[in-house]
């Protein structure tokens, strides 16, 4: 009896001092590592820009993105050093009457304008939120790959076969923060410039 009475006060011991050092632990913890999967919205983007005009000249707009995977490793309490993705696209389409000067004819030609974004930036942050359990705010500066690709398929033999890249090279500042809902997962929010104003997601600490 002594001995069962050992065991489960001992027993009781260990789980507090387990659920103690569970919640003793910081939101951002040297040596672990991040993982972000979330979704953004852009003020000026492709979509946004030519959504304006979609009712009055006709345009079809559609699109997808920016849609973001991060990785984060704690290389310090406040530092960590990791990797950002994203890609987004956009496609505009209408109709436009096209008059041949030798000959007067008119004929209508339909176009389809595209246009795709992908990045993948090393990136460093520096936290701010010390010890706390459950929030932990940042910021962070990235810069690295970045492919942008816009092209125009047409009839039209002026427009046929356009296609060009901007420069390879993209950058991204952000504010953000995580607030873990357990010590393993949790959602995030960031707001800044780069791939994206804002974006929101879940997050996974391992």
């Amino acid at each position: 009896m002594k001995f069962i009475k050992t065991t489960i006060v001992a027993s009781i011991v260990m789980v507090l001092a387990l659920s103690h050092t569970a919640r003793s632990q910081a939101a951002f913890e040297k040596g672990k590592s991040y993982v972000s999967l979330g979704y953004g919205y852009q003020i000026l983007s492709v979509k946004t820009l030519f959504q304006v005009y979609e009712k009055d000249l006709g345009f079809s707009v559609s699109g997808f993105g920016p849609i973001r995977l991060n990785y984060e490793y704690a290389v310090t309490e406040k530092v960590g050093i990791g990797l950002n993705m994203g890609y987004t696209s956009a496609s505009v389409q209408f109709t436009a009457d096209r008059v041949d000067l030798p000959t007067g004819k008119i004929t209508t030609y339909n176009y389809k304008y595209k246009y795709s974004k992908l990045t993948a930036l090393p990136r460093l942050n520096f936290h701010l939120g010390g010890d706390n359990e459950k929030i932990d705010p940042y910021i962070g500066f990235g810069i690295g790959f970045k492919k942008v690709t816009y092209a125009i398929e047409t009839l039209d033999p002026d427009f046929s076969g356009i296609k060009f890249g901007g420069v390879p090279l993209g950058f991204e500042a952000t504010f953000g923060c995580r607030f873990l809902f357990t010590p393993a997962l949790g959602g995030y929010v960031e707001l800044g410039a780069g791939h994206g104003f804002a974006q929101v997601g879940m997050c996974a600490k391992f």
